[in-house]
Formats: C-alpha cells, sequence, structure tokens
C-alpha cells in the first residue's frame, strides 16, 4: 500500500524459495502461469516483515499423490534457481 492506503489483505500465496544475498522470497501466486514469472513473484523480506498478517502450514495430510521434498525443490530449483 502506498503511504496514505491501507492493507486489507484477502490474498494467499505459497512460498516456493528464497534469496539472502536479494532479501526476497519467491512466491506461487494462484493467478495462472501467465502472470509473473510463470506463475510466481519475488516479495522483499522487508515486505513480509511489515505487511504478512498469517502465516499457516499443513501436517499429516492423507493424500494420495502427496508432494515430495524432491518434487517441491524440482519446482522451485531450490532457492531462486
Amino acid at each position: 500500500p502506498k503511504r496514505n492506503e491501507t492493507a486489507l489483505g484477502g490474498h494467499a500465496i505459497c512460498p516456493v524459495g528464497y534469496d539472502d544475498k536479494k532479501k526476497v522470497i519467491k512466491f506461487k501466486n494462484s493467478w495462472s502461469d501467465k502472470w509473473g514469472q510463470k506463475g510466481c513473484g519475488f516479495l522483499p523480506y522487508a515486505y513480509v516483515e511489515r505487511y504478512m498478517m498469517d502465516a499457516w502450514s499443513s501436517v499429516d495430510i492423507d493424500d494420495p499423490n502427496p508432494l515430495t521434498l524432491a518434487s517441491v525443490l524440482s519446482y522451485s530449483e531450490g532457492a531462486l534457481g
């Protein structure tokens, strides 16, 4: 938000990587692969620290085709890759 605006929230993203040198988090958005860089965008650490309202995670999901660490890392190619 700009100086006189208020952050309203209401959107979720999924972090898929990071770059400590650039101080950004790479995230996958839900707006299709045509948005950003093949569906991904970047947020500076300072923005996340200031504006993030919630953080959620899931454990013990009963999924017949669960994600594996290898599949997540191959998607995000490690950090920003």
